[in-house]
């Protein structure tokens, strides 16, 4: 029998490490019929929390609690930054004025100023301007004899002035005369190259991984939803012109090695071939179903066009479609079906910019604009078909997915969206 002292005993130790040491000893054998009771006193969450620390820092380790630095500050401090932020190399006065409603309901009238310099320059010049004050009042103090060595100034951190900054709202200087804009924003190109220098780790690291891990036996895939395909017609009328239904299409962008006999473990040296596959429909729910039976199709036509190739690492944008449990949980059955295992799963911001799916999207609907312009109509999957079959390393198809005839049960993974790259492997048999 379940011990019902267990439940209570964390609430006795002092120290949130060690109550979570002990819930999640007894996490994996509570039972069903404890559900209610732990519902009511809350310990639902925590012991699902602990069952993932047990899953992935070993059952019974107790965590490494480290307590945050919280900084102070004073008056002094801040007085400080303002008193650089308003000099005149960093800011001057407009003729404009604002109005400032204070919370006893009085109205002071403030001029605008304009910045000079973006704030991450000005937090950057900061600490110089520091240094300088404070060794002219080192030369002073010099000649007081009653000086406290030990009284040094501390600036505040960044993260703190850039807050101050975000408070202290201003506009930022450009080019009054509308010729020469270089010299007002050369200090913000400058920040922004910087700030992409330091995300492209994040973005294509990923990318970079798969090339370089990539052989004879293992392909790229690319997924992208297009925008609907709205119809067109040669010669149209206005009625048809509005109330459209657009046809959804969907790509997927393979890359794969060309010979499964190099050796090569460098992207820039290998030698990739890229084919896209591209599925149109008349009406179609883009979901987890429609996306599964996309993949499972061309893990097929993978598999018959070369027998070597075993794993396929999938890229992605956050769509519920892609990020959802329907397609994550599909691994186990495209694997029985079609021999082929998807070995990683890679997520990315959806605004993140332009994929190959959207450069090759754009090529497909430029062939299809040429063939309505030659007197050919393309209001449906089929005449999308038929205008698109000029466009190079493209398997295109007019598609339908008929709907499960059995009832789906929805399974709900909580906090899986807050995973952006998952990797599965083959389970080992043991005898």
């Amino acid at each position: 029998m379940y011990d019902q002292n267990v439940v209570h005993t964390p609430s006795t130790i002092t120290g949130s490490s060690y109550k979570q040491d002990v819930e999640e000893i007894r996490a994996t054998e509570q039972k069903q019929d404890l559900k209610q009771q732990l519902t009511e006193n809350g310990f639902v969450g925590r012991i699902e929390m602990t069952k993932s620390y047990n899953r992935l820092n070993g059952r019974g380790t107790i965590p490494d609690c480290e307590r945050g630095h919280i900084g102070r500050y004073n008056d002094s401090q801040i007085a400080h930054f303002i008193e650089f932020t308003l000099v005149t190399y960093n800011n001057r006065s407009s003729i404009w004025k604002e109005e400032i409603e204070l919370e006893t309901g009085e109205e002071i009238i403030i001029p605008n100023t304009i910045r000079n310099l973006i704030p991450t320059r000005i937090i950057q010049q900061y600490p110089a301007f520091c240094h300088e004050t404070q060794s002219k009042k080192g030369g002073d103090d010099d000649q007081n004899k009653n000086a406290d060595p030990n009284n040094d100034f501390q600036p505040l951190d960044e993260t703190s002035l850039y807050e101050i900054l975000k408070a202290c709202s201003s506009s930022t200087r450009k080019s009054l005369q509308g010729l020469d804009y270089y010299a007002a924003d050369g200090s913000s190109a400058f920040h922004s190259l910087a700030k992409i220098y330091e995300e492209l780790a994040a973005y294509d690291g990923t990318k970079q991984f798969v090339l370089e891990n990539l052989d004879g036996e293992s392909v790229f895939i690319f997924l992208d939803w297009a925008m609907k395909w709205l119809a067109m017609k040669y010669r149209e009328g206005q009625k048809d012109f509005f109330a459209k239904r657009g046809c959804p299409w969907h790509l997927a962008y393979v890359i794969r090695v060309k010979s499964s006999n190099s050796i090569s473990t460098t992207p820039k040296t290998k030698e990739f071939e890229h084919k896209t596959y591209a599925h149109i429909f008349d009406s179609c729910v883009q979901n987890g179903q429609a996306v599964t039976s996309i993949l499972e199709y061309i893990f097929s036509r993978l598999k018959a066009s070369n027998l070597e190739i075993k794993y396929v690492y999938l890229c992605a944008d956050n769509a519920g479609c892609y990020h959802g449990v329907e397609t994550l949980l599909a691994v186990k059955k495209l694997y029985a079906n079609t021999g082929i295992l998807i070995r990683r799963f890679d997520f990315f911001d959806p605004h993140g910019g332009k994929g190959p799916c959207d450069r090759m999207a754009a090529v497909v609907k430029c062939d299809v604009r040429c063939s309505v312009n030659e007197k050919n109509d393309c209001t449906n999957s089929r005449g999308f078909v038929t205008a698109a079959r000029l466009t190079r390393n493209l398997s295109i198809l007019a598609s339908k997915i008929s709907p499960s005839s059995s009832s789906s049960i929805k399974v709900k993974w909580t906090g899986v969206l807050l995973y952006n790259n998952i990797e599965y492997n083959l389970k080992s048999n043991v005898g």
